[in-house]
């Protein structure tokens, strides 16, 4: 897995956000180097929220080498999406949902997202 954003990179968070109704927020981070590496979402996000939701990931999927490969974190006001990027990597992607937002498919999108970031096949 590279650490190396591509300018499509930010293509492909917004055309995932685009295919799910109530996904306000895309964020794919390097939870290890504590970096953004992308985001795409329906407002302006500030650094604190961003960082806020990365460190979120790394608590929920990092502490563990084996552990679950995605959460979801369910709220009042929505949904948070975690899955981690595949081997060894320290890369998650991060969704922020509206309440009652279909989820299906975001698993599989994740998935092809970090086989295209990782050059994988």
């Amino acid at each position: 897995m590279t650490d190396t954003v591509t300018p499509s990179t930010s293509g492909d968070l917004d055309r995932i956000r685009a295919r799910f109704a109530g996904c306000e927020l895309l964020v794919l981070a390097d939870v290890e180097a504590g970096t953004v590496l992308g985001w795409d979402g329906a407002v302006k996000v500030p650094q604190e929220e961003l960082d806020a939701l990365c460190g979120m990931a790394e608590d929920l999927l990092m502490a563990d080498p084996s552990g679950p490969a995605h959460a979801l974190m369910v709220r009042p006001t929505g949904v948070n999406a975690f899955l981690r990027g595949p081997g060894e990597g320290r890369e998650v992607l991060c969704g922020v949902f509206a309440p009652r937002a279909g989820l299906n498919g975001m698993a599989e999108a994740g998935a092809e997202l970090f086989r295209r970031i990782g050059g994988a096949a």
